[in-house]
């Protein structure tokens, strides 16, 4: 096929640079893309694990303050509150990495929390010290995630008679 003489094409070598060119583009582009994708997930599990431990850290630390006794060593559950003496009690138990509230010995309770690991060694509840303080540890996981978080709370004082 012949050009006229006010027809122009492109060379062989044109057309070579430009295919090069445009493939270093799609390269950085998917591989930005793929990192973008990596970090929303890593984020997402971030995101996850640190308010499943804010809203463990909030339950027991709400009970923990309007309650009249606070036991720690009960056997199957986490943590055993008394609120009143004999009308309201709240056990915290874990179910595998889940952590559940049961109101009154209601089973199988209210999911509070996932992703809650290491119960009795990273995840642990001490009871009142000399100063009227108790610690809650909560550690939780999921993927590479992991968050871990120290609560210091006050039970409500004994009335004075």
């Amino acid at each position: 096929m012949k050009l006229k003489r006010n027809q122009k094409g492109f060379t062989l070598i044109e057309v070579l640079v430009t295919i090069g060119i445009l493939g270093a583009i799609m390269g950085v582009m998917s591989m930005t893309v793929v990192t973008i994708m990596k970090i929303s997930s890593q984020s997402n599990d971030q995101i996850t694990v640190l308010r499943q431990v804010q809203n463990a850290g909030y339950w027991i630390s709400r009970d923990v303050q309007m309650a009249k006794e606070v036991s720690p060593t009960e056997a199957g559950v986490f943590l055993a509150i008394d609120w009143d003496g004999d009308d309201y009690d709240v056990n915290y138990v874990f179910n595998g990495n889940e952590l559940r509230r049961q109101l009154n010995g209601s089973t199988p309770g209210i999911l509070i929390a996932q992703y809650i690991v290491g119960v009795g060694t990273d995840t642990t509840f001490t009871s009142p010290d000399s100063d009227n303080k108790c610690t809650l540890t909560i550690k939780a996981e999921r993927g590479n995630a992991e968050v871990t978080r120290v609560y210091e709370i006050s039970p409500r004082p004994e009335p004075n008679p």
